[in-house]
């Protein structure tokens, strides 16, 4: 919902940016806060930072390219309205990243 919230809020003021590179960046800010809230809350892990961070990062760097090939798609091939292509493209991704983050990032002991 923050990244819909973000990505439609960026959009919208009209940077000049185009809106699938736009919201790619929305989805980089969002790396952090996401991080802490998988790791305590969706996954309850207690795989060391050591391990499970340099993990998530792999993990979000292949998310950000998934989320601006899934962006470009949606508003340049398919000229998707923001909420409908945000909304399509946090689905996309976060569904992709969700089954390697749990078998890989935040597995513990592996």
């Amino acid at each position: 919902m923050a990244f819909v919230a973000l990505s439609t809020l960026m959009i919208g003021v009209h940077t000049g940016v185009p809106d699938w590179i736009m919201s790619a960046l929305c989805w980089v800010a969002l790396i952090g806060p996401v991080y802490l809230g998988h790791r305590l809350y969706s996954f309850r892990s207690g795989a060391p930072h050591r391990q499970a961070l340099p993990r998530y990062i792999a993990v979000q760097i292949c998310g950000i390219a998934l989320a601006a090939l899934f962006s470009y798609l949606s508003y340049r091939i398919l000229g998707m309205s923001t909420v409908a292509a945000a909304v399509l493209v946090t689905a996309l991704t976060s569904g992709v990243n969700f089954v390697i983050l749990r078998a890989w990032a935040f597995a513990e002991g592996r």
